[in-house]
């Protein structure tokens, strides 16, 4: 069970670093993150106008999602950019 959800802030962006690399570098994806690539695209993340983050934090990350709000003529939509949630989660 989770203790607490949490906007994703800059303090959270090593442990989700971690996260995102241990996610996407296993199958089915097998992604090439390095801590630091991975750490980049979210810190990107949090720079884009819009941005919503939230993470679970239960002994740490247990998991994370982060888009942003995008206007549209037809009102704001929402796209969600990267989802991860901790293997044993």
């Amino acid at each position: 069970m989770v203790e607490r959800i949490e906007a994703l802030s800059e303090e959270h962006l090593d442990e989700c670093a971690r996260l995102l690399m241990v996610t996407f570098n296993a199958e089915p994806w097998n992604d090439k993150y390095t801590h630091d690539t991975a750490k980049k695209q979210l810190a990107w993340h949090l720079r884009v106008p819009g941005c919503v983050g939230l993470v679970a934090v239960m002994d740490g990350v247990v998991a994370f999602a982060i888009g942003y709000r995008e206007p549209t003529d037809v009102g704001e939509v929402f796209n969600l950019s990267i989802f991860c949630v901790r293997p044993d989660a």
